[in-house]
């Protein structure tokens, strides 16, 4: 089954397109970022919202579990990243970071 409609993809695209696409940096710690196309040459775009991330966890909260491993879903990350890779873009396998809220 679908996860998003067209029309909620659609709304999803025009609000992250509001932002430009960047290459998507690699961290490396200390909260510093380094280009490494060797390892990851996609484009990303981070949109800090808590109103776009409340809509998306109500468009995506039906496929999601209400619990995992005795934790429930409350909200998602204001911290919103997408990347865009095209064909022959990759990123290696890695271990993702986390974001603190302030």
């Amino acid at each position: 089954s679908r996860v998003m409609e067209e029309e909620d993809c659609a709304a999803l695209l025009q609000a992250v397109n509001k932002k430009a696409f960047t290459p998507a940096l690699v961290n490396v710690g200390c909260d510093r970022q380094v280009l490494r196309p060797e390892v990851r040459d996609g484009h990303r775009v981070i949109v800090d919202s808590t109103d776009l991330a409340a809509w998306l966890l109500e468009v995506i909260r039906p496929h999601l579990p209400r619990e995992l491993e005795g934790f429930s879903l409350i909200d998602l990350n204001e911290r919103c990243r997408f990347l865009c890779y095209t064909p022959g873009q990759c990123f290696e396998e890695h271990m993702n970071g986390c974001y603190r809220r302030q």
